[in-house]
C-alpha cells in the first residue's frame, strides 16, 4: 500500500468532482463531471430532480477510479461536501417525490397564516419584522404548504441535498451542522434544530418530525456497504466521514481559521468568511453559519451568483475560446485567462453590479451592467 489517500466529492452547483487527497492537502488526482444546474418550468424557478446529484457523484467516482489506476488501493476514508439551500422533499421510503428547489430559486410565497402576535410585536420592537417576513415568503416549505399541499403532506422528511446524499452513500439520512446554511429551523449559536418557543422558529415553521438527524463534522456517519461499493467502484467499508458545507470546507482548505484571516470563494456565488470562536453575526439579525473545526463559526458575506456571470459570458461570447480549448486539451477559461492581460486596468469603464437578487437589506436592489458595448 502507497500514501494513505482520502477520496473526497465536491457536489456543485455546476459540476461534481471527486478528488483523492493526501496527508499533505494534495489533491493528487481529480476527476468532474459537468451538470445543467437547474431547470425552470416559470421564471424564478430553479428546480433539479434530486437524483441527478447522486447520479453525477456516482460518475464522478467511477471515473476517478479508472483514472486514479493503484491510487484507488490506498483511501482509508472518504466524505462529501455539497451545495447549500437546496431541498429535497423525500418519502417514508426515503425517496424523493419531487425535484428539489435549489439555492438559485427565487420564487416567493404568500403567506397567508400570521406570525403569532407576540412575535409580530417582538420582530417589530427589534426591526427585524420586515426581514422575518421576508424570509418566510423566500422559505420552500412555506411555498410548498401553500401551493402542493398534497405533496407537503406526503413529505416524510423535509432536508437540504447534502443529508440525502448522505443516506445513499451510507443508508443513514443525517446531515452535519456545518452544512446548515439554509431556510430552515436551525439554531446555528447553539448547533441544533430550534424548540417550538424559540422566537424565529414561527419563521420557517417545518414540523420537527420533518427534519433529519444531526452529526458533528468528523463524525463517522457509516461505511460504505456492498451495493453502494459496486455502483460506485468505492472500496466496500470504507469510513464516511461527515463535513460540512461546499463553502465551510473552502474556508478551511484555504487555512483561514482565524478572526483576521478571510476565505474568499470564487463559486457560483462569491463569498467572504472568517472564522471565529465567538458568534458574531455578519449582518444584524443573520446568522454566522457553523465551521468544520468544532466549536467554531464562518460569519459571511456573499455576493449572489458571482462567478455565475464567467459561465455566462463563456456560453454568449466565449465559442472560440472554447473551440481552441477543446482542441489543446485545456479549459476554456485558461484561455480567457490569458485573454485577461490584454485587457485594459478599469476595462474600458465597463462596470458589474452583480445584483442579480437582492440582499434582506436591500429588497429594491438590482443588477446592472453599465457600459456594455
Amino acid at each position: 500500500m502507497g500514501e494513505p489517500l482520502v477520496l473526497v466529492f465536491d457536489v456543485g452547483t455546476q459540476s461534481t468532482r471527486a478528488f483523492l487527497f493526501n496527508k499533505k492537502g494534495d489533491a493528487v488526482c481529480s476527476y468532474k463531471v459537468e451538470t445543467e444546474p437547474f431547470y425552470s418550468e416559470k421564471v424564478g424557478y430553479a428546480e433539479k430532480e434530486t437524483e441527478e446529484y447522486w447520479s453525477a457523484v456516482v460518475s464522478a467516482s467511477n471515473g476517478l477510479k479508472s483514472k486514479a489506476g493503484d491510487l484507488w488501493d490506498d483511501i482509508i476514508a472518504m466524505s462529501i461536501t455539497s451545495i447549500r439551500g437546496t431541498y429535497a422533499f423525500l418519502d417514508e421510503n426515503i425517496k424523493p417525490i419531487r425535484p428539489t428547489i435549489t439555492w438559485l430559486d427565487q420564487r416567493l410565497a404568500k403567506p397567508e397564516q400570521k406570525f403569532p402576535l407576540i412575535s409580530t410585536l417582538l420582530y417589530k420592537i427589534a426591526g427585524m419584522y420586515r426581514t422575518a417576513l421576508k424570509q418566510r415568503r423566500m422559505s420552500p416549505s412555506t411555498w410548498m404548504k401553500e401551493n402542493q399541499p398534497e405533496i407537503w403532506a406526503k413529505t416524510k422528511y423535509f432536508t437540504l441535498v447534502s443529508a440525502y446524499l448522505n443516506y445513499k452513500l451510507s443508508g443513514r439520512l443525517c446531515d452535519c451542522t456545518a452544512s446548515q446554511a439554509s431556510r430552515l429551523p436551525y439554531n446555528y449559536k447553539k448547533e441544533r434544530w430550534q424548540k417550538h418557543y424559540e422566537l424565529t422558529c414561527v419563521v420557517y415553521n417545518v414540523e420537527r418530525e420533518k427534519l433529519c438527524e444531526l452529526v458533528k463534522p468528523g463524525d463517522i456517519i457509516g461505511k460504505i456497504s456492498k451495493e453502494v461499493s459496486e455502483i460506485t467502484g468505492i472500496p466496500e467499508g470504507l469510513d464516511i466521514i461527515a463535513t460540512g458545507s461546499d463553502k465551510a470546507c473552502e474556508t478551511l482548505g484555504t487555512g483561514a481559521l482565524r478572526a483576521d484571516t478571510a476565505s474568499i470563494s470564487f463559486g457560483t456565488t462569491a463569498t467572504l468568511q472568517i472564522t471565529t470562536k465567538k458568534y458574531v453575526e455578519p449582518q444584524k439579525y443573520m446568522p454566522a453559519y457553523n465551521s468544520v473545526v468544532r466549536g467554531y463559526f464562518n460569519p459571511e458575506i456573499q455576493i449572489f451568483r458571482g462567478f455565475w456571470m464567467v459561465t455566462w459570458f463563456k456560453k454568449q461570447f466565449g465559442h472560440e475560446e472554447v473551440r481552441i480549448a477543446e482542441d489543446i486539451g485545456v479549459t476554456a477559461e485558461q484561455i480567457l485567462d490569458k485573454s485577461l492581460t490584454e485587457i485594459p486596468a478599469g476595462s474600458n469603464g465597463l462596470m458589474l453590479q452583480p445584483y442579480w437578487a437582492p440582499g434582506l437589506k436591500i429588497p429594491e436592489a438590482k443588477g446592472t451592467i453599465i457600459g456594455f458595448k
